[in-house]
């Protein structure tokens, strides 16, 4: 299931992350964790929060990305500065994955395709392109169109679109301003970082 609603978590068993979810808090609300995850990251979508930790208390800002470990730094509160954003990734991925980080997509005119040819429109800078690693996409604003796995998706705020190793995964079509985060699992077979394209990287055997 290429894309789905972040709530729904049996679209995850074929994936190392375990627990996804998109935390709104209104300024001074606190989100306590109960469901701890042997690792967790928190990407800051909008806005500014406290994190505690059982080792440490710490700011995080818009953009930001933090890493927790179950063993060694446990995640316990987030306690939101002004209104916020925050996407909470959890589950039991290798020490050396691929990249993660919080994005925006807009509207582009004469948008070109720098990855590998389509035949579709689009009306982005994006392109088409593959990973060593399964990746992410976890939009919380915005509607847009994506294709993966050789299939075209509507996508809204909530979504996830879950791209496996290998496989092209696109994002041609804005509607309304995208923002969301991005997350790559565990690396495999050539374990090449950053996006791949068969006009100039080969693929994994």
């Amino acid at each position: 299931m290429p894309v789905f609603d972040y709530k729904n978590k049996s679209a995850l068993k074929e994936s190392e992350v375990e627990v996804i979810d998109i935390i709104h808090l209104r300024a001074n609300e606190v989100y306590k964790v109960n469901d701890h995850q042997n690792k967790e990251v928190l990407m800051m979508g909008k806005g500014k929060a406290l994190v505690k930790t059982e080792n440490h208390i710490r700011d995080i800002n818009k953009n930001g990305v933090e890493e927790y470990s179950l063993n060694e730094n446990k995640l316990k509160q987030i306690i939101a500065f002004e209104n916020s954003v925050i996407i909470r990734i959890g589950g039991n991925w290798d020490n050396q994955t691929g990249s993660r980080g919080v994005f925006q997509l807009n509207k582009t005119e004469n948008p070109k395709n720098t990855g590998d040819q389509v035949d579709y429109e689009r009306n982005t800078e994006f392109d088409n392109h593959y990973h060593d690693c399964d990746e992410f996409w976890i939009l919380f604003d915005g509607r847009g169109e994506v294709v993966t796995e050789g299939k075209r998706y509507n996508v809204r705020a909530g979504d996830c679109v879950f791209t496996k190793a290998g496989d092209h995964h696109d994002f041609p079509i804005v509607h309304k301003t995208i923002e969301g985060v991005w997350f790559e699992t565990s690396l495999v077979g050539q374990k090449r970082e950053g996006h791949l394209w068969n006009h100039t990287h080969k693929k994994s055997a």
